[in-house]
């Protein structure tokens, strides 16, 4: 392999510095693969900006062009960018890893680089982008992917019937996340770090401020805790424009916008608790913030670990949601669990070393 180019395949929110904001799946990835070996490793992006930009982020470089039309999530597009995997894919030893699918950069791209070695790994997204259009799509513009990795075994099933993937070319494959830096910290620094306050039990939101994750239904339950509790709700991840941005910014009092990873764990570490509640749960496996929080050896309550590699399981602090009757009682659960054993789990099965042994396992496959 001469090159990896890691590439996202929607718009990236722009900065006050006039980029785009690093720290993208995509990225992510890249950053790992350059710690376990020496190939020349490549993140791109693109957004609401002027001009290319290019920068080196540990061992990685990372470029970002302009958005030709970003009209909204899957509907979106970059010329430069296409232009630029163009001339990438005359060396065919490059290997080309798209993150996120279905949209229109994922099928564009997809078809100029069919003859070259290609994996597209799926993060998950609405069910509302499972639609026939897009399934018709696929089934014309995916067919020189060669592997795929998935979030759930439902998901993988869906794009072997509706896409007519071939199931050997697909695997299910969880997010990573760095579990020496996300770990168990002193609770009562942590909120003096953050500026909240010491006595309350806090249940943690994270995402963004509408309705996909549960946000208005864990507002409403942790309202009816605190006639019984000392306790309050951290909503962390809004921005500006979002549906229900100022509804939470005008009840929550403790609500914060989007948050780097580094910061993230100071706000885990803060609460006794993560809550979602996701709408339709069967597509984004566990969840990256689910799994953060159990590094850090938090209470989880939610409905996405019936879907991932809890769904078997029973660990201590760890609530699992069949029905929407139960938040409640589950989320009471977690403020008063005192001993959980979240964090074992989460190393044995959310760290980056095996995710990234096997993704480069799928790489050399692509060359024999």
């Amino acid at each position: 392999m001469a090159k990896i180019i890691h590439i996202l395949h929607h718009a990236q929110p722009r900065t006050a510095e006039g980029g785009l904001e690093h720290g993208g799946w995509h990225e992510q990835v890249a950053r790992q693969l350059a710690k376990a070996g020496k190939d020349e490793l490549e993140a791109l992006s693109f957004g609401n900006i002027d001009q290319p930009r290019e920068d080196e982020i540990d061992g990685v470089v990372c470029k970002q062009f302009p958005a030709t039309f970003s009209i909204t999530y899957g509907a979106e597009y970059s010329k430069q960018m296409i232009d630029y995997l163009r001339e990438e894919a005359k060396d065919k030893e490059t290997v080309f890893h798209i993150h996120g699918m279905p949209s229109l950069m994922t099928y564009r791209m997809a078809s100029i680089l069919r003859a070259n070695a290609l994996v597209v790994q799926d993060h998950g997204g609405r069910p509302t982008s499972l639609s026939p259009f897009w399934n018709f799509a696929g089934r014309r513009m995916l067919r020189g992917v060669d592997f795929y990795f998935v979030l759930t075994e439902m998901r993988s099933r869906y794009i072997v019937e509706k896409v007519g993937i071939d199931p050997s070319h697909v695997a299910v494959q969880t997010m990573g996340i760095d579990v020496d830096s996300l770990k168990p910290m002193n609770k009562n620094e942590c909120r003096a770090n953050l500026g909240l306050p010491e006595s309350p039990s806090l249940v943690l939101y994270v995402g963004t401020f509408d309705e996909f994750k549960g946000l208005p239904k864990i507002i409403d339950a942790v309202r009816a805790l605190q006639k019984k509790y000392d306790v309050d709700l951290v909503a962390v991840g809004g921005r500006p424009g979002e549906k229900l941005y100022s509804h939470v910014k005008e009840k929550v009092k403790l609500s914060f916008e989007w948050q780097p990873t580094d910061s993230m764990r100071y706000f885990y570490n803060s609460c006794e608790t993560l809550a979602w509640y996701l709408k339709d749960p069967r597509w984004g496996g566990t969840g990256v913030s689910v799994m953060e929080a159990m590094a850090c050896n938090r209470c989880v309550v939610s409905n996405t670990l019936q879907y991932g590699p809890l769904a078997e399981e029973v660990i201590s602090g760890c609530f699992t949601l069949q029905n929407e009757d139960e938040f409640l009682s589950k989320l009471e659960e977690g403020i008063l669990t005192q001993a959980p054993r979240t964090r074992e789990f989460a190393v044995a099965h959310f760290s980056w070393a095996p995710i990234i042994s096997n993704t480069r396992a799928v790489y050399r496959s692509i060359f024999k």
